[in-house]
């Protein structure tokens, strides 16, 4: 079935301005219905009547400072449940068990490994470069998030970012972000999905074993 794309977004990070040279694009297309397309492997498009310029832009930019409320702090959190999964060094996901029913598609939730999933774990709408690395994965309710916010910091361009990214209702971290330090046994992250109505912002916080 032909797929009709109505417009295109041309990022790269490493292209600075007034440097030639040869660099590689990355594209995202959308429907008709302002969802972006995901490609599979045997997808083949034409991109017709291109421009000669285009401008750049970072696809990682974020904002800092931002504001987070609504979520319960992890001191007062009462009903900690353990998500699937562990990260690269063997540390586990804990959320509040009343966030946990908020959100969807649980199958598709925790902490997930890099490539094909394991364990009945299913990675819905994940771009490539996510897939490629370890995440921690989640579904929304109530409306697809359009932004994610991870202490503080929002991640922009959440359908092209490299280490946030949103497929419809589906957020993907890179664990890259979700790290303890060292000498600490535990670490907590607020993350908040903009744009959603029914999950609301939460405490993930991991623990050393």
């Amino acid at each position: 079935m032909e797929k009709r794309l109505q417009s295109f977004y041309f990022w790269n990070s490493d292209v600075k301005d007034g440097n030639s040279g040869t660099y590689t694009l990355t594209i995202t297309a959308y429907d008709a219905n302002g969802q972006a397309i995901t490609p599979m492997e045997d997808d083949v498009y034409v991109i017709k009547n291109c421009a000669k310029y285009f401008k750049f832009v970072d696809p990682d930019v974020t904002t800092t400072g931002v504001e987070q409320t609504g979520y319960t702090k992890a001191e007062d959190i009462n009903d900690w449940i353990q998500l699937y999964g562990r990260t690269e060094d063997g540390a586990t996901a804990w959320i509040s068990e009343s966030v946990y029913n908020k959100m969807s598609a649980h199958e598709c939730n925790g902490l997930l490994k890099k490539g094909n999933t394991v364990d009945g774990k299913v990675k819905y709408n994940i771009s490539v470069n996510l897939n490629n690395v370890d995440v921690f994965a989640f579904v929304a309710s109530g409306g697809n998030p359009t932004s994610i916010v991870i202490n503080g910091t929002r991640y922009n361009n959440a359908s092209t970012n490299t280490l946030v990214y949103i497929g419809n209702d589906c957020v993907y971290i890179n664990q890259s972000l979700l790290t303890i330090p060292d000498g600490e046994s535990t670490a907590e992250y607020i993350i908040t999905p903009e744009g959603s109505k029914g999950t609301p912002a939460f405490v993930l916080q991991l623990r050393k074993r």
